[in-house]
């Protein structure tokens, strides 16, 4: 699993746009952090061994977006 964190994406687009040209105020920026990849365990039951894959991509996903909140201008 890779995991992916998108910040400004909200503000691509408004409500009932067709696409983005249609922006009041000029262009708009999205970010994208990609993390390192998350291994799946080779150990435990498959229900073990899944939720422990979510739960860490939870966490990577979750970490990487943290990071650019904090460093978004």
């Amino acid at each position: 699993v890779v995991p992916v964190a998108l910040v400004g994406t909200g503000q691509m687009m408004r409500k009932g746009a067709a696409n983005a040209r249609e922006l009041e105020g000029g262009r708009r920026h999205a970010v994208v952090r990609v993390g390192a990849p998350v291994q799946p365990r080779t150990d435990g039951s498959d229900k073990e061994r899944v939720a422990d894959l979510r739960d860490r991509s939870f966490t990577a996903v979750k970490q990487l977006h943290e990071e650019l909140m904090q460093t978004r201008p």
